[in-house]
């Protein structure tokens, strides 16, 4: 006879499909019954079987299932373990020296040009206003310091509480964010066991 205890998900299965031998049965139903946790678990898994009967699931789109590649891709690049981490410094920013933008920045009021740096990577960024003006685009390039620094890095877009965006950087290091509204964001760029954050960085154009 089996223990009283609480069941595992792939038991509280097999015995909803009818898979389990009468005596297991029975004992599957006893432990749920005396288990606060395996009663939740039971309605969770029957709502679920539910779902998956009464619902059909479409394959993704091109874009979406490009976008799941890359996310995938992104895991990839990240190690468990100690990561040594790099805070990027400004060196460069058009808003506040537009006599050395050149031409980036000139006749071009709706762009502003960022170079950070670190011992891992520089990363040049390109902010570009979107109509209605609340909203920025923002490019980038990473640029290892070294032949041996990885080309591909995970980026992300980091708000106050949560990651806007993520992305992969190309094989010449660049990247792309979709418009996001004006604000205050961190920039974290990862590989492996190294993490560059920049920022906390004001997303905008013009001068506030």
């Amino acid at each position: 006879m089996e223990m009283n205890r609480v069941p595992t998900f792939a038991r509280l299965l097999d015995w909803l499909e009818g898979l389990l031998d009468p005596e297991s049965s029975a004992a599957v139903a006893d432990a749920v019954q005396a288990s606060p946790s395996g009663a939740e678990d039971l309605r969770w898994i029957r709502a679920f079987l539910h779902l998956s009967t009464s619902g059909v699931l479409a394959s993704p789109g091109p874009e979406v299932r490009g976008r799941l590649e890359q996310c995938f891709d992104a895991r990839r690049l990240q190690r468990p373990g100690p990561v040594q981490r790099f805070l990027a410094t400004i060196s460069f920013d058009s808003l506040a020296q537009p006599l050395l933008a050149g031409a980036r920045s000139a006749g071009s009021p709706s762009r502003r040009h960022l170079v950070y740096s670190s011992e891992v990577a520089d990363v040049v960024l390109d902010l570009y206003q979107v109509p209605p003006q609340c909203a920025v685009n923002i490019s980038g390039q990473v640029l290892p310091t070294s032949t041996t620094a990885a080309d591909s890095f995970l980026v992300e877009l980091i708000g106050a509480t949560e990651t806007v965006d993520a992305t992969l950087s190309d094989e010449t290091g660049e990247f792309d964010f979709e418009p996001v509204p004006a604000g205050e964001y961190r920039i974290v760029l990862r590989h492996e066991a190294r993490e560059i954050t920049i920022g906390p960085l004001a997303l905008t154009i013009g001068r506030p």
